[in-house]
């Protein structure tokens, strides 16, 4: 489901852009249950990270896992002109 609604104090990516490097941060995403803000480490996408057999897609961005509590592990990738995963974040600054 998309979540195009905009949220104060966050960033939007397609205008602002994501992270260049690993990062925690929120992310808004919706499902059937409604509107959920959950806290995930983003890791993007690295060339470096993969043989020439397995590199992604160029519109692979790059992976919001979340780290918290219930839904621990479960990944939000992140395309060029996507939205089904997440368009607004904020990162947590430690």
């Amino acid at each position: 489901m998309k979540n195009l609604i905009k949220r104060k104090n966050f960033k939007n990516r397609h205008l602002d852009g994501l992270p260049t490097e690993k990062v925690n941060m929120k992310v808004v995403v919706n499902d059937v249950d409604g509107e959920h803000i959950m806290l995930c480490e983003w890791k993007p996408v690295n060339k470096n990270d993969y043989s020439f057999d397995n590199m992604p897609d160029n519109r692979y961005l790059g992976t919001a896992k979340v780290i918290e509590e219930k839904y621990n592990g479960i990944g939000f990738n992140a395309w060029k002109h996507n939205d089904k995963a997440f368009v607004y974040y904020s990162v947590i600054i430690s």
